[in-house]
């Protein structure tokens, strides 16, 4: 990457990323309880019937357009990092699809868990280590050469 562009990387604070992955989140617990209402509609309440799985698809459907479809589609942007003014780019320049899936989706959502706990301690030995938060990088970025930015 660019000496030039070096600066601004770090631009995109720690707040405004959380504050935007929480809107993304809100979002997506709205639109999941939309799914879930509307498939309470149209089958009953019986373990026999594939309420679960279509639940599931549906909440699949809503995760994958929120957070692969929309940021590849606008430049590494969630809806959450549109309104902070915040994006997501690479090494590259462009973020290609492929980091957008990985990142938002396999990382950031399937392995939430163990990303989280990892996220908690590598912060904490961060924190420790240089005594700010500053020019903090999550591993998920790390480990896809991702930078969060201003926009």
């Amino acid at each position: 990457m660019k000496t030039k562009n070096r600066r601004k990387i770090m631009d995109a604070s720690l707040k405004s990323r959380l504050l935007a992955y929480g809107v993304d989140f809100i979002i997506n617990i709205i639109l999941l309880g939309t799914f879930l209402f509307t498939a309470t509609m149209f089958f009953t309440v019986n373990p026999a019937d594939p309420l679960g799985s279509f639940q599931m698809l549906c909440f699949m459907i809503t995760v994958f357009i929120l957070f692969c479809y929309i940021p590849s589609k606008y430049e590494g942007k969630t809806i959450g990092k549109i309104i902070f003014k915040i994006k997501v780019t690479s090494d590259e320049g462009k973020l290609p699809v492929i980091k957008t899936v990985l990142r938002e989706f396999v990382l950031k959502f399937v392995m939430s868990i163990i990303l989280v706990f990892i996220s908690v301690i590598y912060t904490l030995f961060y924190i420790t280590k240089n005594k700010s938060i500053d020019k903090l990088r999550l591993p998920h970025d790390l480990l896809l050469h991702t930078y969060v930015i201003s926009d």
